[in-house]
């Protein structure tokens, strides 16, 4: 059996949400590294009205994946190496999908989705909730 080679597809520079890649479908993304977003799914979701809360750490646009500081922590077992000679088991945060975090409204304290709108001739991030600017 042939199977036929793989084309590369270009990434273009997309205005809408989906584009189609080598990697798949990938969204475009919102969260920019230093925001402050909310856990919505998974295992560290809210309870009871609590929000899980952290940083945004690292962005992965290609793998729709965004690194939250204090969220999906997991263990790395190192081995003894020249520069870490005693080895050992360390933790660290791991990528999740962007569909799983939302950014945290500074004003009113809950969730929101973000939007771009132009403002004294500049694109600007804003909060569709409370409507205020987002500082880049």
């Amino acid at each position: 059996v042939v199977f036929p080679k793989k084309k590369k597809i270009e990434i273009n520079d997309v205005k809408i949400g989906l584009t189609k890649t080598e990697f798949g479908i990938f969204y475009y993304l919102f969260q920019k590294k230093g925001d402050v977003v909310v856990v919505t799914t998974g295992k560290n979701k809210p309870n009871h009205g609590t929000y899980t809360t952290g940083e945004v750490l690292a962005v992965y646009p290609l793998k729709n994946r965004v690194v939250v500081k204090g969220v999906n922590i997991v263990t790395k077992h190192n081995r003894p190496s020249n520069a870490n000679p005693d080895g050992g088991i360390t933790k660290k945060e791991a990528p999740i999908h962007v569909s799983n975090v939302a950014y945290l409204d500074p004003v009113q304290k809950k969730p929101t989705k973000i939007g771009y709108k132009v403002v004294d001739g500049k694109k600007v991030r804003y909060c569709k909730l409370s409507g205020t600017v987002i500082n880049n």
